[in-house]
């Protein structure tokens, strides 16, 4: 019975995820609605954390919902603290920068300087985790750091801080750059 449960909810994640793919947010958010709350009361810490993750992402493409977006990245947020505090294994730490970066670039988009502050520090957290997972493995967390070294550009252009701004634009370029070569190297080898 347990294996069928399991079957069952990694079914519909791989249903939600690629309605979110095609963005079917329409279909997508009810089915996630009802996955998580299932989630919540069957799953583990990582489930619930991931499930969250996912209902935020969902909601935070949807418009008019981005309380509903920060809510569920909080959430998720939370749960990855803990966890990697239980166990600071790459995957959680990788999933604490994401959620992180998720909720910095939400923050970002209200606009006003309240929430910047807010989206600085949630994209400065995702910063420092993805640095020290690409000291860890290079190749798999690099753009990741780029893309938040490059939404963190934006956040400080957006608050007059131009020097740190272009530091940050210039951090973002040279690590796509970096990534392209890795990847051209690994591809022709």
């Amino acid at each position: 019975m347990e294996e069928s449960n399991d079957l069952k909810r990694v079914a519909m994640w791989e249903y939600v995820s690629y309605l979110e793919e095609q963005g079917d947010c329409e279909t997508a958010i009810p089915l996630a609605e009802r996955f998580f709350a299932y989630i919540e009361l069957n799953g583990d810490k990582s489930q619930i954390a991931d499930a969250a993750n996912m209902l935020g992402g969902l909601y935070y493409v949807t418009e008019n919902s981005s309380k509903q977006a920060q809510q569920k990245f909080i959430q998720a947020n939370g749960i990855y603290e803990q966890l990697v505090a239980e166990n600071p294994s790459v995957s959680y730490q990788a999933k604490l920068a994401k959620t992180c970066y998720d909720l910095g670039t939400l923050y970002a988009d209200y606009g006003d300087s309240h929430h910047m502050d807010f989206a600085k520090q949630e994209l400065l957290r995702a910063k420092r985790i993805y640095e020290q997972l690409v000291a860890e493995n290079q190749s798999t967390y690099l753009i990741d750091l780029a893309k938040a070294c490059y939404c963190l550009g934006i956040v400080y252009a957006c608050t007059n801080c131009p020097e740190l701004a272009n530091e940050e634009f210039c951090r973002s370029r040279d690590l796509f750059e970096q990534d392209s070569k890795i990847h051209r190297f690994i591809k022709f080898r």
